[in-house]
């Protein structure tokens, strides 16, 4: 369920005795009224919002009770009607005034409802429910600084408004303000009711666990629960707090705290929605989209449940489902640019390059031209489908409209490498670098680029930052393994593929490289050690098998090596350097006649020179074998 869902129902739920006073049709609802979830005639249980504050129990006319009656059916374009139609004989009622631009705000109208609880403002400058209301508006258009200031305002007007602390203090505490969250917070949890305290005590739990204070929010979580034991939407905002704060460390307590809500409230789908997170925080996924999919039953238009299922269904290869899934969700609300983005994303997944281009350009449109990350995966698509300038121009534009967008300068080097473009390609990663001495990536790949120049002291420089930046990054290690061999660094190359391995003793790439470094050396023995322990993890690596041919070899083990060599054969028969290396082992053992013939399999193009060459070399070796000689065999 959405955000702007869940904030439709908060002033009618909060004047219950209003409506029980003017609208006797509300009767039954309201004896209810203190057990959630709420159900709502054909739609979903909802939870009420943690900005939830009480407007008046005050009903102007009839027009204003059928408008809260709409709200509460979730007719939010009705609600909106009625409450014009009661202000053209009720002007500048404040209350009218108020319900009027919460609704137009909920609705996405930002422009409408800041001018109409402007003009509240006006008409009523001392009531704290308008600047309040004014705090939620600016929130909801994306404005924290106006936000901040009008709730700042709502407390100056009434110190004790619960609601406007919690939102206030959510609002520091989403940028970093903690000491002052925790200040404007903690005597909201002293004061109203119990759903009040127990939603500041949320709040305030949030903010002491921004501010690393585990022990005073585990004590401020479980003083929310002792507060509404029974409301589950309690639990639901504690395990989203610390699944936000710790991942999948805090999601087993998350887990718990969400299967609990579902057994007080198995018919809301937000319950469902937080076990999916949980489920996903655990890797889960598939009783995560399990928990999506039966939020979705409870509330088909609940759109993060419908963009998880589609990711989740994605990454299990389903790409069907996913595109039925996504082509469902543009259907329903085509003017979201972030639904034609899944669609582009889907369709680029199951390789249908033109739908997904059309797809990313839809987005594109929707967003009246900016949205970077769009931008960003066309350019990846249009890299992968060989339309370099295309690509350039997409990632140039994402960057243009997000300047710090560090994956967008990083592939836009990864392209202009690919091109050999390496001055551009140097300046994009060195770009990023600026931007986040801390970005791995762009330097590891600075360091790959220069590493194919044989600039080797710097790819070892850029090698070196990258393995310090991200120490659990394996790749940056081997590769800087690999530049200290070339550099002829023999003695770090194997002290860093052996760091590695400590770590690692299973990256069979990392065994294999330090038993070059080690045949480098000279220390054949080590080497055919290292070749033989790759091999015992993956039968497959057949580099590892081509090396111990010629490591054989040279340690005159003719007919080990031709073992090898058979071996290597027969699980690629057509690769040429291996029937090669048979025919070395095979002359190594005086079997000139086998060896000539598997020569002559190798299927060395003898009409070129170089291939004519390399045929008389290996006949040759057939009749004058130099087992002591280890041959060379490329990585």
């Amino acid at each position: 369920m959405s955000a702007a869902r869940r904030d439709r129902l908060w002033p009618v739920l909060s004047v219950l005795v209003g409506l029980l006073l003017s609208v006797g049709v509300l009767e039954s609802y309201a004896r209810q009224r203190e057990a959630d979830p709420i159900d709502i005639e054909i739609h979903a249980a909802q939870f009420v919002p943690e900005d939830d504050q009480a407007i008046s129990a005050e009903v102007v006319g009839a027009a204003h009770a059928r408008a809260r009656t709409a709200a509460l059916r979730g007719d939010i374009e009705a609600a909106i009607g009625l409450l014009e139609t009661e202000l053209e004989g009720a002007k500048n009622a404040p209350i009218l005034l108020l319900e009027l631009g919460h609704w137009r705000s909920v609705h996405g109208d930002h422009r409408l409802a800041l001018e109409v609880l402007t003009q509240a403002r006006a008409v009523a400058p001392k009531d704290a429910r308008i600047a309040f209301e004014l705090g939620l508006a600016h929130k909801r258009a994306g404005d924290a600084e106006s936000a901040e200031r009008e709730l700042r305002a709502a407390l100056a007007l009434n110190a004790s408004h619960s609601s406007a602390r919690v939102a206030l203090g959510d609002l520091l505490r989403r940028r970093d303000a903690l000491d002052e969250a925790i200040q404007i917070l903690t005597p909201a949890t002293s004061s109203g009711g119990n759903d009040e305290r127990a939603r500041a005590s949320v709040a305030l739990g949030r903010a002491l666990l921004g501010a690393k204070k585990r022990a005073d929010a585990d004590r401020a979580f479980e003083q929310a629960i002792l507060w509404a034991p029974a409301q589950p939407e309690i639990r639901v905002s504690i395990a989203r707090a610390l699944l936000e704060s710790g991942g999948k460390s805090e999601a087993p307590r998350a887990l718990a705290l969400v299967t609990i809500a579902a057994q007080l409230a198995p018919d809301v789908a937000d319950v469902y929605v937080a076990l999916g997170r949980a489920r996903e925080a655990l890797d889960e996924d598939s009783q995560a989209l399990e928990a999506y999919e039966r939020a979705l039953r409870i509330d088909p238009a609940d759109r993060f449940a419908r963009i998880r299922t589609i990711r989740l269904t994605l990454a299990r290869g389903d790409y069907v489902g996913a595109r039925i899934r996504s082509e469902r969700l543009v259907s329903d609300a085509p003017e979201v640019p972030e639904h034609h983005f899944l669609l582009g994303l889907v369709a680029a997944r199951a390789e249908r390059a033109e739908d997904s281009r059309a797809a990313y350009r839809a987005a594109i449109d929707r967003a009246r031209g900016q949205y970077p990350e769009a931008f960003f995966n066309l350019g990846l698509l249009e890299a992968k489908t060989g339309r370099s300038a295309e690509a350039a121009a997409a990632y140039e534009t994402a960057i243009a409209q997000r300047p710090d967008y560090l994956e967008a300068h990083n592939n836009l080097g990864l392209l202009h490498s690919a091109l050999k473009n390496w001055d551009r390609a140097e300046t994009a990663f060195r770009r990023a670098l600026e931007l986040d001495p801390t970005y791995s990536p762009a330097w590891f790949n600075l360091g790959m680029g220069q590493l194919g120049r044989g600039q080797l002291d710097a790819a070892i420089d850029a090698l070196k930052q990258a393995a310090k930046v991200d120490p659990k990054g394996k790749k940056a290690r081997l590769e800087l393994g690999v530049a200290y061999a070339k550099s002829g660094r023999l003695d770090e190359a194997i002290a860093t593929y052996q760091s590695l391995l400590a770590e690692e003793p299973r990256y069979v790439t990392a065994i294999y490289d330090l038993g070059l470094a080690f045949e480098a050396k000279g220390q054949l023995d080590k080497a055919r050690d290292q070749l033989e322990r790759a091999l015992a993890l993956d039968p497959e690596h057949q580099r590892s098998r081509r090396k111990l041919v010629s490591i054989s070899l040279a340690l005159g083990q003719f007919e080990v090596a031709r073992g090898h060599a058979a071996e290597a054969l027969e699980r690629e028969p057509g690769h040429r350097s291996s029937r090669l290396l048979l025919a070395k082992a095979l002359a190594s053992l005086g079997r000139d006649a086998e060896c000539r013939a598997a020569v002559e399999q190798a299927g060395v193009d003898r009409t070129a020179p170089e291939g004519a060459h390399d045929f008389e070399a290996a006949l040759a070796s057939c009749s004058n074998p130099s087992p002591t000689s280890p041959t060379k065999d490329s990585k």
